[in-house]
């Protein structure tokens, strides 16, 4: 078999894992009481296991075994989840991690992290120690696990039963329990293949919470032709037998539901899979929620039988209007058209829908890196996440992760104090970083904020002094939010010394560039002694925006609807000059006007009355001046080209119902 063509497949859902691995270890950590995210942990590995081992990856599968150990001991209760062991578990993902990256890029599994954890644990375990990182103290002893018993055959031909606390429970979830036997072929040539694949189907969809023989014997192949599980579930037991009937090789599946009032007279044969039933709703109820890591490459198929069903109208549509021109009737034309338009519309919807992915898909990958930074630099933080399943394109979003983490980094290194400092604050010790995402009309507006100190103003002014970025008289005259604008600057930061969390001046700028480089808006609130909050207003699409089509000269010009506040007619008699600089009030408030014309290094048309459009660029507004505002409309992006690329002023072109091409107006630059 060519597992070739499974190699992105496995890519994908590995990734996936290791995000489970890393968020069900932060969940861990919050409470190591609290074993529940434990079942996870052991079945992400489980799986990653599984996968490795099919598609050939032996390193990996062997490392992700010895994981299994550690979380096998962890779960039965004989290693109590220290820090030691959880920094142990952390570096053991990130070793997974680097066997994923190394897949990626030269299609073999190397991890030299993973060699040197892998060492360590073996070297323990074969003496019969608790895992542990090399010079950290020695614990108590690992158990070795006793040869187990084989249980009596029941009337039901299983070998199988769970203990009655264990039906009881599931019972409480709204959940069955059913003693599944699998048979399979006589001649199936690779069982441990096809039992995983059994075991993989049922875990989608519920818990094993035992199976006979136990499950390393299982995944060695050491059985005949028959296996059983015990699996809890919420779905019936037709559905049940269907995910194990429809893996290859399976000749038989009996399947036999268990209830609270059958004796327990057993215990489980595989004391592997002895913790209690943990579903995701028992989770939901300490308030975790099961973490989702987005589908980046897969197209979910209702979309793509939706796509299809949409061509397939605009295929009738062509031939109405085929019909149409030969037959001349003028007057079904009109319905024609308007039919296709709804076409059109729908599936513009459904090709944009495909190319957003949630704001998860980045968000989900921050706790771990701030909890990493958190440990070098002796603080406390806990990452808040909202709006988690707002969608945005798939480009704007892989581009602002190294910005996002810039500022998460800004946040943990000068927003959150010591722990020592916050509690002589009045703060609890663990700061908190919150990460949120809203829809605002056509935009994405993503936040970063901390409950930290907040921006130090008077250290800000220390330093733009000492930079000369700005006159000391011009400083004297900002005000602290404008001061707060200064970090933005490149290169600018207030830390004295360079550490491996911040001090290199990079960070604010490079969000600030790559925000306004995709048309957005970029802004810094401060609350002093309370915290600051960093706000990134996205376009939603990079594909399709709504523009205001302004005319300036002979020419129309799209305005992106993101920057626009309003539009008003003005007279000349209405203009202010402060400083030669023409302005005008607005509701007490003076905002410098500009010609559009003259921005594009035209000359300006003289006229009584022009309209002006309020755009707000960089937290400031300005007027722009324009002979007419022809109206909001929905705009494809076209790029300039190679020849036009350079062009300042202009983001992009697009074509006009009449034919005719509109340059879209890009006003950070011009401004």
């Amino acid at each position: 078999m060519n597992m070739d063509s499974y190699r992105e497949v496995f890519i994908e859902e590995a990734r996936e894992n290791v995000n489970n691995l890393n968020n069900s270890l932060l969940d861990l950590e919050k409470n190591l009481d609290d074993l529940t995210p434990v079942n996870e942990l052991f079945r992400a590995a489980h799986t990653l296991k599984g996968m490795s081992a099919t598609m050939g990856y032996d390193r990996m599968a062997g490392f992700t075994h010895i994981l299994e150990e550690v979380l096998d001991s962890v779960r039965s209760g004989k290693t109590r989840p220290t820090l030691e062991i959880m920094n142990l578990l952390f570096k053991s993902v990130d070793a997974l991690s680097d066997f994923v990256d190394s897949i990626v890029e030269t299609n073999a599994d190397y991890s030299a992290g993973a060699a040197i954890v892998a060492d360590s644990i073996k070297k323990q375990l074969e003496a019969g120690q608790q895992p542990q990182f090399q010079g950290a103290p020695k614990t108590a002893q690992m158990p070795v696990k006793e040869k187990e018993e084989t249980p009596a055959a029941n009337d039901a031909g299983f070998n199988l039963k769970p203990d009655e606390k264990i039906i009881s429970q599931a019972a409480e979830k709204l959940m069955k329990v059913f003693l599944i036997k699998t048979v399979l072929d006589g001649n199936c040539a690779f069982k441990n293949v096809r039992s995983f694949m059994v075991s993989r189907n049922l875990s989608e969809k519920g818990e094993i919470i035992g199976s006979y023989p136990s499950s390393r014997d299982i995944e060695e192949g050491k059985f005949e032709s028959e296996f059983e599980f015990a699996f809890a579930t919420a779905l019936g037991a037709q559905e049940t037998k269907a995910l194990v009937s429809k893996v290859s090789e399976v000749k038989d599946v009996i399947i036999k539901e268990l209830t609270p009032e059958m004796p327990a007279d057993a215990v489980l044969a595989d004391k592997e899979q002895s913790a209690a039933v943990k579903t995701e709703e028992t989770r939901n109820e300490g308030g975790q929620k099961k973490h989702s890591s987005a589908q980046s490459v897969r197209v979910n198929i209702d979309k793509l039988d939706t796509l299809m069903n949409l061509v397939g109208e605009l295929v009738i549509n062509k031939i109405r209007f085929d019909q149409i021109a030969k037959e001349k009737k003028y007057e079904l034309l009109n319905d024609t058209v308007e039919e296709f338009d709804r076409v059109i519309d729908e599936l513009q919807i459904e090709i944009t829908s495909v190319r957003m992915l949630p704001v998860s898909h980045i968000f989900d990958r921050y706790p771990r890196s701030v909890r990493d930074l958190a440990v070098q630099a002796g603080k406390q933080v806990e990452v808040e996440i909202e709006g988690g399943d707002i969608e945005i394109d798939r480009t704007v979003l892989e581009e602002m992760n190294e910005p996002l983490l810039h500022l998460i980094r800004n946040s943990l290194a000068h927003g959150i104090e010591m722990p020592d400092v916050r509690i002589k604050a009045g703060k609890n010790p663990k700061g908190v970083i919150r990460l949120s995402a809203k829809r605002e009309r056509n935009s994405v507006i993503i936040e970063v904020s901390d409950d930290g100190a907040g921006i130090n103003t008077t250290a800000v002014r220390k330093k733009a002094l000492e930079r000369k970025v700005v006159t000391e008289e011009r400083l004297k005259n900002m005000n602290d939010d404008e001061v707060v604008t200064l970090i933005s600057l490149p290169g600018f930061s207030t830390v004295e010394s360079v550490n491996k969390v911040s001090g290199r001046g990079v960070g604010v700028d490079v969000v600030k560039t790559k925000v306004e480089g995709f048309g957005g808006i970029f802004r810094i609130e401060n609350y002093p002694k309370e915290g600051s909050k960093f706000i990134l207003k996205l376009p939603l699409t990079l594909a399709i925006v709504q523009a205001l089509l302004v005319k300036a000269g002979k020419e129309i010009y799209s305005i992106p609807v993101i920057h626009t506040v309003e539009t008003f007619e003005s007279f000349e008699k209405d203009y202010r000059y402060i400083q030669d600089r023409k302005v005008i009030i607005l509701r007490e408030e003076v905002i410098p006007v500009y010609s559009l014309m003259e921005l594009l290094g035209k000359k300006r048309v003289e006229a009584e009355m022009h309209e002006l459009v309020i755009v707000d660029v960089r937290d400031k507004k300005a007027a722009i001046e324009v002979d007419r505002v022809i109206g909001q409309q929905e705009v494809a992006i076209k790029s300039l080209g190679e020849f036009l690329k350079f062009a300042k002023g202009f983001s992009g072109v697009t074509i006009l119902g009449d034919g005719s091409i509109s340059l879209i107006v890009d006003i950070t630059s011009l401004l």
